[in-house]
């Protein structure tokens, strides 16, 4: 398990999973060069906004990500800011028609509760490397 952090009226962590999928069925991220790149953009997102990433695994049809974030900002809120500035980034790469976005509406930003929680979430995404 990764470190406890101490913030300025609190110690502990932050961490969260979150999960989304590519809005369209003809996958864009079936292409191992495609997933290279949403992987490089979301570390630099994480970085820009200074959320560790625990792991990281890019599907052809779905994304895991397991980080700490920042206390003052909610894991839906986090979801969203990633997607938006990996889609941003994807467009400045490969743009899209007019209106049309990168990723679905939908995913999932999952609070973890306790240590026992986090090492499953931590092996869950692990393991799905071998399912590539």
């Amino acid at each position: 398990m990764k470190g406890i952090k101490h913030f300025s009226h609190s110690v502990g962590q932050n961490c969260f999973h979150f999960v989304w999928k590519p809005k369209y069925a003809m996958d864009p991220m079936k292409f191992p060069w495609v997933r290279s790149d949403v992987e490089r953009f979301i570390r630099e997102a994480c970085d820009r906004n200074h959320f560790e990433i625990y792991e990281l695994n890019v599907q052809p049809d779905h994304v895991h990500l397991l980080c700490d974030i920042v206390p003052d900002v909610h894991g839906e809120k986090v979801r969203r800011l990633v997607k938006r500035w990996l889609g941003q980034k994807l467009s400045e790469r490969w743009p899209l028609p007019k209106e049309a976005t990168w990723w679905a509406e939908e995913g999932s930003n999952i609070a973890i509760g306790n240590e026992d929680y986090l090492n499953n979430c931590f092996k869950y995404i692990f393991d799905q490397r071998a399912t590539q």
